[in-house]
C-alpha cells in the first residue's frame, strides 16, 4: 500500500481500500483513480499482469437487469492477451463471511 499512496501522489491519482472475495477466498488490496497509461506504467513496475479498469456501459449495450451497469476492463500491463471487457451489476452483498470488508482468517 505504501508503494501506491507514493505512486498516486507521483500522478496525482487517488486511492482507497478494497477487497475481492468469492466463497473460499479472500484478499485485501486497493482501487485507484488515475490516467490509464500511468497506471499500466506503475503495474509493470511492479510486476503486475493486468489491470483493471471500471467504467459506466452505454445503456442497453449488456444483457444485464441492470439499467446502468458498470463494465470492468482488463487491460494488459506485463501479461499480454488479457484483455476483457465484463458486465458489473450493482447486488446486494452475499450472505459469505469472506465478503465483508473487515473479514480476517480464522488462525
Amino acid at each position: 500500500v505504501g508503494r501506491c499512496i507514493r505512486g498516486c501522489a507521483e500522478i496525482g491519482g487517488t486511492w482507497w481500500r478494497s477487497f475481492g472475495f468469492a466463497e473460499d477466498w479472500h484478499e485485501k488490496g486497493f482501487t485507484v483513480a488515475a490516467p490509464q497509461a500511468k497506471m499500466v506504467e506503475l503495474a509493470r513496475k511492479y510486476g503486475q499482469g493486468a489491470i483493471y479498469r471500471f467504467y459506466r456501459a452505454r445503456a442497453g449495450s449488456t444483457k444485464t437487469s441492470c439499467a446502468a451497469p458498470f463494465m470492468r476492463a482488463t487491460v494488459p500491463a506485463s501479461l499480454p492477451d488479457t484483455e476483457a471487457d465484463v458486465p458489473v451489476a450493482p447486488c446486494a452483498a452475499p450472505a459469505l463471511a469472506r465478503a465483508r470488508a473487515d473479514w480476517t482468517p480464522e488462525r
